[in-house]
């Protein structure tokens, strides 16, 4: 990662990722998609050349891109398909929860189906888990009941 300074208080930062072409396509996007969709969340500008990033923003911004680019590459490099707008989508919920909210959280609660590993991805649908599991039976039942997918138990 490499810094140059640019008017007022805009930085320019690089990165260059140490990934396989397969992986690197799926991080991008097709015609770099996923990087347009950082580009907004974040309020920056991500130009790339192979596995090369050029990132143009306020530095705080510019650091944020540079761990939602590693940090999606290491997911790039684990998930067999390709990341979708919604694997970015809710990488950047995920990431944009407040940090007290953040430290105070207890661990993610696991639902128990024919599924492993089934959990919440995003604040709120950890909290939604929570709230089922440690209700009574009758006030579980009428939670489920109110998601569309879920048959009563």
């Amino acid at each position: 990662m490499t810094e140059a300074k640019t008017k007022s208080d805009q930085t320019s930062l690089s990165l260059d990722l140490q990934i396989n072409n397969s992986d690197l396509s799926s991080l991008v996007g097709p015609l770099d998609s996923n990087l347009a969709q950082l580009e907004n969340f974040l309020n920056v500008e991500i130009s790339r050349r192979g596995a090369s990033f050029g990132i143009k923003g306020t530095q705080a911004n510019c650091c944020k891109a540079i761990q939602a680019l590693t940090d999606l590459a290491a997911i790039a490099e684990r998930k067999s398909d390709e990341l979708t707008a919604e694997d970015i989508q809710l990488y950047l919920v995920g990431q944009n929860a407040p940090a007290e909210e953040l430290a105070a959280e207890e661990p993610v609660p696991e639902l128990r189906t024919n599924r492993k590993g089934l959990q919440g991805r995003t604040p709120m649908q950890r909290t939604y888990i929570r709230n089922i599991l440690s209700h009574d039976g009758r006030h579980r039942q009428d939670l489920l009941s109110r998601c569309g997918r879920c048959q009563c138990i």
